[in-house]
């Protein structure tokens, strides 16, 4: 009975009893203290869409977002949609913003895979997720495409894109794959999602506001061989103390 003498109930994976026990003790301050849990690792793939699967041969997770736990949610949609759809809760604390060593998900790796960052800061697709339902388009307007587009010829790609505008459209080599409406109010699907032949060349989504002008874009290009390497460093100059740090970026260029 501690919630009747707090008032205050977080739910670790359990939104499904939100709107009962909101019902039963309309008292209560509901929120989500621990959601999501869905595994995915950076710029990993693995197709098709549908066919849900925590990890493969690789020992990856699919940043597709069809790598579930047992626990977890569904989805990033699933936990988006079920905090928009419920007014009298508090909000929700994701697990977790970044990955992180221990709590190996998949058991046999040593990492967790829940993050919307890996452990190098850098973000996932699940990032741009939350950013479309969580941001106004007409403050900063986004557009984000995934997977990279670099696949044998003639394989069937799931593309998804996800934008925090209210219309969508993907086009490859210029012409239109299709366009998508996206309801962020009321709708169940706010995430587009295509079968797409793999054909080398530019795959491109393009945001559109309510009176059709284009506000934002996202593009990926095939890619070559990897013909060098990039090292970037996030700064020039060091501090001589033992404890200082310098983060380096290593990229390949074709």
């Amino acid at each position: 009975r501690c919630a009747d003498v707090l008032k205050v109930a977080g739910y670790n994976y359990a939104e499904k009893y939100y709107q009962m026990h909101h019902n039963e003790h309309p008292d209560w301050i509901i929120y989500g203290s621990e959601t999501a849990s869905v595994v995915q690792s950076r710029g990993i793939y693995h197709f098709p869409f549908e066919k849900a699967i925590l990890t493969d041969d690789d020992e990856q997770c699919s940043a597709l977002g069809n790598s579930t736990t047992s626990w977890g949610a569904k989805s990033a949609e699933a936990c988006i949609l079920v905090e928009r759809d419920t007014p009298f809760s508090l909000g929700q604390f994701i697990w977790t913003g970044f990955d992180y060593i221990g709590e190996p998900t998949p058991y046999h790796t040593k990492n967790s895979y829940f993050g919307q960052l890996d452990t190098a800061t850098f973000k996932k697709d699940s990032f741009y997720l939350y950013q479309a339902a969580w941001t106004n388009y007409k403050e900063n307007p986004m557009v984000h495409i995934f997977p990279y587009w670099d696949f044998n010829d003639g394989q069937l790609i799931d593309v998804r894109v996800c934008s925090n505008a209210p219309r969508i459209e993907l086009q490859l080599n210029g012409e239109t794959i299709g366009a998508y409406d996206i309801d962020h109010c009321q709708g169940k699907q706010l995430v587009g999602w295509w079968k797409v032949p793999y054909q080398a060349g530019e795959l491109k989504a393009i945001a559109y506001d309510e009176a059709g002008n284009v506000i934002a874009t996202d593009v990926k290009k095939s890619f070559g061989d990897a013909k060098r390497l990039k090292v970037q460093a996030d700064k020039e100059q060091l501090i001589a103390n033992g404890t200082d740090l310098i983060f380096v970026e290593i990229s390949m260029e074709d």
